[in-house]
């Protein structure tokens, strides 16, 4: 007797019902959330904390932007971490601050497996309510000198090409298997640029985007005059305020204001890197982890060009015990230190061609109130 076969095609009818079924109820219930969302946020007056499910019911914890920030000194993680919650610590902010919580029902099934409502869409969507906080970031700075002397058009063209370069940049990026998630928010006369990724890996991407978009504006039709700016450390994330979040993000944080100080002591053509002795990244070690990484780029094409190498490294000088790199101290309008180092970027394209940009040690002396202060073996 032979054996019953399957039938595929009502197996097909079973996993497409299935299918249908899942996604009809994951969009009513995301919009449900969203609808939820948009109506507790009250235009950016209040600030989600974060959410937790039991089954398939969501709470969601809110509270003015103030009280979340005020509450943030007792309860780092207000913004800190992932948005969502264990129970017990849900249930300690909202009752230890008297924040509101909310409960939503939802149509499908909250959880990991097949035709689940992922737990990571529902925190995608929420965090666009939510300020958070990144403690270790690498951030660029790009600024256009001379920006507000330019016509309207100019304008129009210098900060559209800047664009340009960040979406170029990234399928270079990816082409050579280092792919990046950039952010950017403007400056009015720059952008701010980042890696939604974090870690040291994201970092030293980062800083490899800073060189590549560099090259490309060196080789440019248009160049444009920059001033340019890399440091790492913390800073707050929150989405564009209206009707809803958008999906430009804002940051702002030691790192954004450490970058802002630094890039107005920077010269045309001339790169800094913002380092503290204290910070956990070792600048020296770090530039080498990213010249290693640029060593590793075999498909980087700049326009029309082939690049062969691409050299990076902190300007100093030779001495009986090597090279030493050269710290200078930069004093903001507030009196307020900042220890920066030089950098140097040499581009090779294959026919003898090559491109340098940054600013050579000597051509610093007396440079932008940069003071010499020590060395870095």
């Amino acid at each position: 007797m032979s054996q019953p076969r399957n039938n595929p095609y009502l197996s097909n009818v079973s996993k497409n019902y299935l299918l249908q079924t899942f996604k009809a109820d994951e969009t009513v219930s995301l919009n449900r959330i969203n609808d939820t969302l948009e109506k507790i946020w009250d235009s950016g007056g209040n600030t989600v904390i974060g959410w937790t499910h039991d089954n398939n019911d969501i709470e969601i914890c809110y509270a003015p932007v103030e009280a979340a920030v005020s509450g943030y000194r007792r309860f780092p993680r207000i913004f800190e971490g992932n948005r969502q919650f264990s129970g017990k610590s849900f249930n300690t902010i909202c009752t230890e601050l008297n924040f509101p919580r909310i409960r939503i029902k939802l149509s499908g099934v909250i959880g990991i497996a097949r035709y689940n409502i992922h737990v990571n869409t529902i925190n995608n969507l929420i965090k666009r309510y939510c300020i958070t906080y990144t403690d270790n970031r690498a951030v660029i700075l790009f600024d256009i000198v001379k920006f507000s002397l330019k016509s309207p058009t100019e304008q129009l063209c210098q900060l559209k090409t800047l664009e340009y370069y960040i979406d170029k940049t990234s399928s270079i990026m990816a082409d050579n298997d280092l792919p990046v998630d950039l952010h950017r928010s403007t400056t009015g006369d720059g952008y701010y640029i980042w890696n939604n990724n974090v870690g040291n890996e994201h970092n030293i991407r980062t800083y490899i985007v800073l060189a590549i978009m560099l090259t490309l504006n060196s080789i440019g039709e248009n160049r444009i005059p920059l001033r340019s700016a890399f440091a790492i450390g913390s800073h707050f994330t929150y989405h564009h305020v209206d009707t809803l979040p958008r999906g430009i993000e804002y940051i702002v944080g030691d790192v954004t204001i450490k970058l802002s100080r630094i890039v107005n002591s920077c010269a045309e053509n001339q790169l800094l890197i913002g380092y503290q002795a204290d910070e956990r990244v070792n600048i020296v070690d770090f530039m080498k982890d990213c010249q290693e990484y640029l060593d590793g780029m075999t498909r980087l094409h700049i326009h029309t060009k082939s690049v062969i190498d691409i050299r990076t490294y902190l300007t100093g000088y030779k001495s009986d015990n090597g090279f030493e790199v050269q710290q200078y101290c930069i004093t903001d309008k507030h009196g307020l230190s900042h220890v920066v180092c030089n950098i140097k970027l040499n581009i090779y394209f294959y026919g003898n061609e090559s491109v340098r940009i940054g600013k050579m040690t000597q051509e610093l002396h007396g440079l932008n109130h940069l003071l010499p202060v020590s060395w870095l073996g």
